[in-house]
């Protein structure tokens, strides 16, 4: 049995649908863990019977048009701009079955 293109392209276009819903519900549930970790209701890290979450911080530094070579100069005088961004890293519990 052959499927037609039409009904590739629709279960494709659902299934993306789906993923992006879902993505949206755990980008929320992400933000409210770091609502959390903001309040100091829960550490950086936390296991619970359903998972683990881990909060992974990363700093990185934008700099202006300068030479490559300015670049240490300008994190000291302070004319770079340090950016940080965090994401929890979220995994399930291991399965007792497995």
């Amino acid at each position: 049995m052959t499927t037609s293109p039409d009904t590739l392209i629709a279960f494709i276009t659902s299934a993306q649908a789906q993923i992006k819903a879902t993505q949206a519900h755990i980008d929320a549930c992400k933000l409210q863990l770091q609502a959390l970790y903001e309040t100091g209701d829960i550490p950086d890290k936390l296991s619970t019977p359903s998972g683990s979450a881990t909060l992974t911080t990363r700093t990185s530094w934008s700099y202006s048009s300068a030479v490559k070579q300015l670049q240490e100069l300008e994190q000291l005088e302070g004319v770079a701009t340090k950016k940080t961004s965090s994401s929890w890293t979220i995994r399930p519990a291991a399965d007792d079955n497995a």
